[in-house]
């Protein structure tokens, strides 16, 4: 199971400012703290006081009271469960069902894994809907809570519906239920930073975006964990408006049909992030780009597949570039009908371009590359000869020596480029990024020939001699890593490349002594 991210993000003071600066000025603002776990309604809104008919300021009331008030508020929700139990009406004044948010309104939790507002669904019918929804027109936060247990089969959203402008600041979405959205539906404008989406989703065969569903919104995602969602389309993500996506990782999510990591039909970017070990059924296990406008720089396609589909790691239908990306062990398992192409598939049905700069395809059970219009802009890797690169230094059937996908330093997991890769100092300086996916400087010189170039892929080896785990420094920690490898050779257990500094096929004394050396000499800077 993935860790959520701690909150790194602001404190409640900070949030304040923030949302106030779009509040309306000249009217005060009123604070409400929670201190009752039941689920009651304010006995008379709009009076000030956050109180149920026995004095008890509820989750509910406290919404109610602050949408009664037309200053911007606050209400903050210490630690605990906070279950719905009122059942939904069709209206939009938080008495009932889903909290609707319909002033502008920030809501402060205690930290997502002790503050709980749980819609019910998991003790009975629940209440019908999502357990928040934030109208048009309204400026809402939401920090430090879990949202879970909302909706239901039928329902507009799972956890939470947005039509407004709603900033989410590590929050958890967990366990909800929808056909359209199971975690978070966004039709508005929706800031994500840090928090997670887990195990939400619906099996209705028609359903989308089991952790999120964008339909015509804005979403920008940094620092975000989407994993084990379900949906037919987009098992995590399914994208109909314009998402931008940074420092976020698409791990372990289902489609029953096409995107088991992400679906997305109009315009998406993709920088920073990793897609993992998502599964499609027909197409696209990372990625289905449905004919939008796509672009991925330094992010990383790994262990996706598709069970009987095309494009295990990403299935393309429209114009997208590609700079400083890894696609490495995708699988497709190809049948009669398909194109196959484990890594990337590009549809040559639409004719849509792929561009690939600087990109390393490898491993990639079913072929690296397949379809047409994949276009080399040079400077690309693949492990075998699918992908046709012809471009200014292409190298194709090369074994880039990839280590495994790991935390490697930075917010997501990387491919580590090991010693001797042809992918160091190989790449073009003229599209390469300041940073790579862990957010390391390029071009760095990695091959310690006296020249900074770019690598190719999206991760820059910051490498050099006796830095075993390659973070920059020759430290302790090398130390240790070649220690623990003494005596090992390939296949063995405890094999670690890269900590055979010497190459010579054995982990030893020599080793050992290089990395001493090394770090008295303080080599790396």
């Amino acid at each position: 199971m993935w860790q959520i991210p701690a909150s790194r993000w602001v404190t409640a003071a900070a949030l304040a400012l923030l949302f106030g600066m779009a509040f309306t000025e000249g009217i005060a603002a009123a604070s409400f703290t929670v201190d009752s776990s039941f689920d009651a309604m304010d006995a008379n809104p709009g009076d000030g006081v956050c109180a149920d008919e026995a004095g008890a300021c509820t989750l509910r009331a406290a919404i109610m009271e602050a949408n009664a008030l037309a200053g911007p508020d606050t209400v903050t929700i210490p630690a605990g469960i906070y279950i719905l139990t009122i059942p939904s009406v069709v209206v939009d004044t938080a008495q009932t069902g889903d909290l609707d948010i319909t002033e502008d309104l920030q809501i402060i939790g205690s930290g997502a894994p002790a503050t709980i507002i749980d819609g019910g669904r998991a003790l009975g019918d629940g209440i019908g809907g999502p357990n928040f929804e934030v109208l048009r027109g309204v400026t809402a936060g939401m920090s430090d809570v879990t949202v879970q247990n909302g909706g239901d089969s039928l329902s507009v959203a799972g956890g939470l519906r947005n039509r407004g402008t709603l900033t989410l600041n590590a929050v958890t979405f967990r366990d909800n239920e929808a056909p359209l959205g199971g975690g978070v539906r966004n039709s508005g404008t929706l800031i994500v930073n840090g928090g997670a989406f887990v195990h939400n989703g619906a099996s209705d065969p028609q359903s989308k975006g089991g952790g999120l569903f964008n339909s015509g919104g804005m979403v920008t995602l940094s620092d975000v964990i989407f994993s084990q969602n379900l949906a037919a389309t987009g098992g995590a993500i399914s994208n109909f408006g314009i998402l931008a996506m940074d420092a976020t990782t698409v791990d372990r999510n289902t489609a029953t049909t096409q995107g088991g990591g992400i679906f997305s039909a109009t315009v998406m970017t993709i920088d920073k992030s990793t897609i993992s070990n998502n599964v499609a059924f027909r197409g696209g296990g990372g990625l289905f780009d449905d004919g939008s406008s796509l672009v991925v720089t330094n992010s990383t396609f790994s262990s996706n597949r598709t069970s009987i589909g095309s494009g295990g790691g990403i299935l393309n239908l429209g114009p997208a570039t590609f700079t400083n990306v890894t696609v490495a062990n995708n699988a497709t398992r190809n049948p009669e009908g398909f194109l196959g192409g484990g890594g990337i598939v590009n549809d040559e049905h639409g004719n849509p371009r792929i561009t690939l700069r600087n990109t390393i395809t490898s491993g990639n059970v079913g072929g690296d590359c397949a379809g047409s219009h994949i276009v080399s802009e040079g400077h690309n890797l693949s492990s075998d000869a699918t992908c046709d690169f012809t471009g200014p230094g292409d190298l194709r059937s090369v074994d880039p020596h990839l280590g495994p996908l790991a935390d490697n330093g930075g917010p997501t997991r990387t491919h580590a480029l090991l010693p001797g890769s042809r992918a160091i100092d190989a790449g073009g300086d003229l599209v390469c990024p300041n940073q790579d996916q862990r957010g390391l400087s390029r071009p760095f010189d990695g091959d310690s020939d006296g020249q900074a170039v770019c690598d190719i892929g999206a991760y820059e080896s910051h490498r050099c001699l006796g830095d075993v785990n390659d973070d920059g420094a020759v430290d302790a920690l090398d130390l240790r890593l070649v220690a623990r490898a003494i005596g090992s050779e390939p296949g063995s257990p405890r094999w670690n490349a890269a900590a055979d500094v010497t190459t010579n096929g054995v982990v030893d004394n020599d080793d050992l002594h290089v990395v001493l050396r090394a770090r008295r000499a303080e080599i790396c800077g």
